[in-house]
C-alpha cells in the first residue's frame, strides 16, 4: 500500500491565505499566515483550497476580533443554550425489577415494572415535555399487569 505523501500548500491555496491576512494587524498579521499556511499542509489540493476560501470569508470577522478590546469583547457575547427541560424521573434496578423515582419528590418511586422495556417506555414518557402526546403517558400509568402499578 503506498504512503501517504504529505503536500505542502498548493499555490492558489497559499496566496489565497495571504490575501485573507494582509487585513489582520501588523502586530498578528505573521503569526495567523504561519498559522493558517501550516493548516493546509497534508491536505489534498481541493481541501487545501477549500480551507483557504473559509479563511478568506472569515478574516474581516477576525479583524474586528482582534481589535476589540477584551473587556466589550466578552461584554457582547451572549452565550445561548438550546432549551432543555431537565430530565424529572430516573429508572433504576432493583431486585425485583425496575423502578421509576421522582428527582424532585426526594426520590420518591412512581412507577414499578419487572419488565425494562415497559419501564424505560414509562420513563420517557414522563420525561417528555408537557403538552405532547399524553395518551402515551395515560396508556403506561397503570403499569405492567399484576406485578406493576403505581406506588
Amino acid at each position: 500500500m503506498a504512503e501517504r505523501v504529505i503536500r505542502a500548500p498548493g499555490f492558489w491555496a497559499r496566496h489565497t491565505v495571504q490575501v485573507a491576512t494582509r487585513v489582520l494587524p501588523d502586530a498578528t498579521l505573521d503569526r495567523y499566515r504561519q498559522e493558517f499556511l501550516a493548516e493546509l499542509y497534508g491536505l489534498g489540493r481541493a481541501r487545501q483550497l477549500r480551507h483557504a476560501f473559509g479563511v478568506l470569508s472569515r478574516c474581516w470577522a477576525l479583524r474586528a476580533a482582534i481589535n476589540a478590546p477584551a473587556e466589550a469583547a466578552a461584554a457582547d457575547i451572549e452565550i445561548v443554550f438550546p432549551f432543555r427541560r431537565p430530565k424529572r424521573y430516573s429508572v433504576r434496578r432493583t431486585d425485583e425489577g425496575y423502578e421509576i423515582r421522582d428527582a424532585d419528590a426526594a426520590g420518591t418511586q412512581v412507577f414499578f415494572s419487572a419488565s425494562r422495556r415497559e419501564a424505560r417506555m414509562m420513563l420517557r414518557a414522563l420525561n417528555r415535555k408537557p403538552g405532547t402526546d399524553e395518551k402515551r403517558v395515560d396508556q403506561w400509568k397503570g403499569g405492567s399487569g399484576a406485578q406493576g402499578g403505581m406506588g
